[in-house]
């Protein structure tokens, strides 16, 4: 390798993996709900549930900062989660 291509590498080695913007591809592991389904219909139905779950919340912590570090990851993705559950389901038992 020449020396203008070292610190490339480096570079490169020093910044792979890592997800950039505010709330980038992380949330996607943070909120998916995806096991390993075996069958397809499985996958479509665990997408379609996952989309809007990251949406709303990429727009709620753009509403509501504040909230950014009020609880640890797993509490707070548990009490989105059950909130976005319960703003689903209230038309229906009503």
């Amino acid at each position: 390798m020449t020396n203008q291509r070292v610190p490339r590498v480096l570079n490169y080695n020093k910044n792979k993996g890592v997800r950039r913007g505010r709330h980038g591809s992380n949330a996607s592991h943070i909120y998916n709900k995806k096991r390993n389904p075996k069958h397809w219909s499985m996958v479509y139905f665990y997408n379609m549930v996952d989309l809007p779950s990251i949406a709303s919340r990429v727009i709620f912590k753009g509403e509501f900062p504040e909230s950014e570090n009020a609880l640890r990851h797993e509490d707070e993705r548990q009490r989105f989660n059950i909130t976005i559950g319960c703003s689903l389901v209230v038309a229906q038992l009503q």
